[in-house]
């Protein structure tokens, strides 16, 4: 008997060449360490105009990249992404295969539905990374959105949404408890227990961001000019986008700063959980006046926690709900002064750090991504 293949098709971020790795990418590892056939489709936004495919094939492994067409703005991206998309899914499909089709996004699930409409997909999933109740200032672009995100989940077998706040939206739309399923952006435990290290610097720092803004940035590089003196062992390390690294480290230098605060630009999700094990609290600040936050779960809080790193986190997102029950870390107003506070928290009660990171590590585990996809390929009965 043959296996299943699954396709997994989403957009991702390059910077520097580097591929940000986004919930697909949970996925796709967790799929390759089981040994499954995976196809793999990345189309990519705000750069290069490729699409990165890796197909998967009794374990053997092609990668390659295709050129978009770019000629008519975003609208032929879109629509060249579709055509990638469907050649991709009927090159690689076997008549004896049983295809399961992940789309992240709607636009992404869109092909999987004209795709099980021809007899190409037997199982379709539209995964549901992000929400807003609005998407777009365009009103065009914001009902085509709406449109196909309706579609989607009407024709999906299933839907896999990051945060139980989608899930409750979902609800809402009249969508049956029985085709939902929560899935944190949380990595495997199993896979980033090698990186973990028994001893953590508390006065080591860490924020992940892809952010291309300076804004959340500066009230961190504030906070270690206001602390550094009283603490000088404080240590900062900004993972973040190229896009912001001039300006960055123009103000470090203006602070005089650099032996306190690093920057490092985009590396591999293994090279950031590496990063993340070597520091003692994770930073993650996000903004309220930006729709979607709410309806996220934080993929750098959960990648902090996965390694016992307590954090500090700012705004309203389902995974602030998670740290405060759990203890593993604290929610503070995205303000210089309420980061300087909850530093010298941890800084002056070393116990009560220990309880954090302890908790973290409990959090991870309750919220590990192999346990729930375990429960999902088993529940859709992946050979």
């Amino acid at each position: 008997m043959k296996k299943d293949k699954i396709i997994i098709v989403t957009h991702t971020a390059i910077s520097k060449d580097m591929e940000i790795s986004g919930p697909a990418h949970t996925i796709f590892t967790y799929l390759k360490q089981k040994k499954s056939d995976v196809l793999f489709i990345r189309h990519s936004i705000y750069s290069d105009g490729k699409t990165y495919i890796t197909l998967i094939n009794d374990n053997n492994e092609e990668n390659k990249q295709v050129n978009k067409n770019r000629w008519f703005g975003e609208l032929s991206d879109r629509l060249s992404e579709g055509i990638i998309t469907i050649a991709s899914c009927m090159k690689s499909n076997s008549s004896d295969n049983r295809i399961i089709y992940f789309g992240v996004d709607p636009l992404n699930t869109f092909w999987g539905i004209l795709l099980k409409k021809i007899g190409k997909v037997d199982i379709l999933i539209t995964f549901n990374t992000d929400f807003a109740p609005r998407k777009y200032t365009n009103s065009l672009y914001n009902s085509l959105y709406f449109f196909l995100d309706n579609l989607s989940i009407r024709k999906a077998d299933y839907i896999i949404a990051v945060s139980h706040r989608i899930i409750a939206v979902r609800k809402k739309q009249g969508i049956s408890e029985k085709k939902l399923i929560w899935l944190p952006n949380s990595p495997a435990v199993s896979h980033v227990k090698k990186f973990v290290l028994t001893h953590k610097d508390l006065y080591k720092l860490i924020m992940v961001s892809t952010a291309p803004f300076i804004d959340e940035f500066m009230i961190l590089i504030n906070a270690v000019d206001a602390l550094h003196k009283e603490f000088p062992s404080l240590q900062l390390t900004i993972i973040g986008s190229s896009k912001i690294e001039k300006q960055l480290n123009k103000e470090i230098e203006n602070k005089k700063l650099k032996k306190h605060i690093t920057f490092l630009c985009a590396m591999s999700h293994d090279d950031v959980f590496k990063q993340i094990a070597k520091h003692g609290i994770g930073i993650a600040f996000y903004t309220n006046e930006i729709l979607d936050k709410y309806y996220l779960d934080s993929m750098k809080a959960r990648d902090y926690l996965a390694l016992g790193t307590p954090v500090i986190i700012s705004g309203d997102n389902g995974t602030v709900e998670d740290i405060i029950k759990s203890n593993a870390g604290v929610h503070i107003e995205a303000t210089e002064k309420a980061l300087i506070s909850a530093l010298k928290m941890f800084f002056k009660h070393k116990d009560k750090y220990q309880q954090f990171s302890k908790n973290a590590f409990k959090l991870a585990d309750l919220r590990d991504s192999e346990k729930v996809l375990n429960m999902i390929f088993k529940m859709i009965k992946v050979i």
